[in-house]
Formats: structure tokens, C-alpha cells, sequence
């Protein structure tokens, strides 16, 4: 009965679904006349036609959850095939994170902190990296985007040989006399390196 392997039902359920809706489409055959088997004596007429749909409406409905549970597995077969298969390396993993490394400052782009206006600037050095925080000694906020609200110390980029960062900083306005503020950055667990920077006044 290798023909049974090829039907794609799994349950008892569903080959009685099916046995009932074969013997319903031939008592419907035979209540009507259409088949006549001599060797299998089935009464014509509309009692014959009627037991036999209802022997097909039993089975439909047993065969139901074995047709739903086909065409989902098809669905799910077809949607794996079309989703495309990504490899990544651990190597390549490892290369997207930028290591951090001994922390130092050289310069800052503009030259000048401009006072009570956001502004991006370029923090010149080495061992930036993802990691890198950035703080002032004064009030001030710092952060990866123009908006306040998002002032975290957190770069807006850094570059690949982690030897230059880009951040924005709004300075609050400073007392007449201070000439300059502490720049620094820190990674984790390491000791911070400062710069003093000189900041403009605006309207200056």
C-alpha cells in the first residue's frame, strides 16, 4: 500500500474523512443512477443520495484541518526559500567594533568652543572607538545629534584608525573670567585624556 505514503494526510481522522467522502460520491453516483456496480446492490432514489451527501459533508469537514495544515506547511517551505540566507563571520563581527585603545587629544576642530550655539566638532587623537564618551568640565551638552534632548557624551562618528571623532557641543554661556574649559574623553576602564580648549563668546 505504497500508494497511502504518496496521499498527504497524517491522521486517522483524515483517512476516515476521506474513506466517508469516497462512499458519499458513490452512493450520490448510484442514488441518481449515474454508476451501476452489479456486484454492490445501493437502492436508487433520493434516500440513497441524501445518506450519500451527508457521508461526503462528514468527510469534507474531517479532511478540513488536513488540507490547512498542506498549504501552510507549502507556505512556510516557499517563504523560506525566497528569504535570503546570511552569512557573517565571526571576523567580520569582530571588525564592525572598533577596538578601543590608549586614549590621547592633539586637537579639536573648530579651534574655539563656540559659546551658547550647537556646532559639530572633530576631536583629533587616537583610541577613539565606539565606547569613547565625551565630557567638559563646565556646563554644557554633548552628544551624537543636534538635538538637546539626546546630549548623552556620545560621539556622532569615529573614524576608522579611531584617531578622530565627531561630536556635537552646545556650551552654556561662561562667567567673563574664564578663558577656557577642559575637553576630555573616556573609555571604560580607562583613564580619561583632557585638552584645554578656548571658547568664543557670542557676538565676539
Amino acid at each position: 500500500m505504497d500508494f497511502l505514503n504518496n496521499i498527504p494526510i497524517d491522521t486517522t481522522a483524515g483517512f476516515i474523512g476521506l474513506g466517508l467522502l469516497v462512499i458519499g460520491g458513490f452512493m450520490i453516483l448510484a442514488g441518481f443512477d449515474i454508476i451501476n456496480i452489479e456486484k454492490v446492490t445501493v437502492k436508487q432514489g433520493s434516500r440513497t443520495w441524501i445518506v450519500g451527501i451527508i457521508f461526503a459533508v462528514i468527510g469534507i469537514v474531517m479532511l478540513f484541518p488536513e488540507f490547512t495544515s498542506t498549504f501552510e506547511a507549502a507556505d512556510a517551505e516557499v517563504a523560506a526559500e525566497s528569504m535570503p540566507t546570511v552569512v557573517t563571520s565571526t571576523t567580520e563581527l569582530s571588525e564592525s567594533f572598533l577596538e578601543c585603545g590608549d586614549l590621547e587629544i592633539s586637537s579639536i576642530q573648530p579651534p574655539a568652543l563656540l559659546e551658547g550655539e550647537m556646532q559639530l566638532y572633530t576631536v583629533v587623537g587616537s583610541g577613539f572607538c565606539s565606547s569613547t564618551k565625551v565630557f567638559l568640565d563646565c556646563l554644557a551638552w554633548i552628544g551624537k545629534s543636534a538635538g538637546i534632548g539626546t546630549a548623552d557624551g556620545t560621539p556622532a562618528s569615529v573614524s576608522a584608525d579611531g584617531k578622530e571623532l565627531t561630536v556635537y557641543i552646545y556650551l552654556e554661556p561662561q562667567s567673563d573670567s574664564q578663558l577656557g574649559v577642559d575637553l576630555g574623553v573616556e573609555n571604560p576602564g580607562s583613564q580619561a585624556a583632557i585638552l584645554n580648549v578656548e571658547f568664543q563668546r557670542n557676538g565676539d
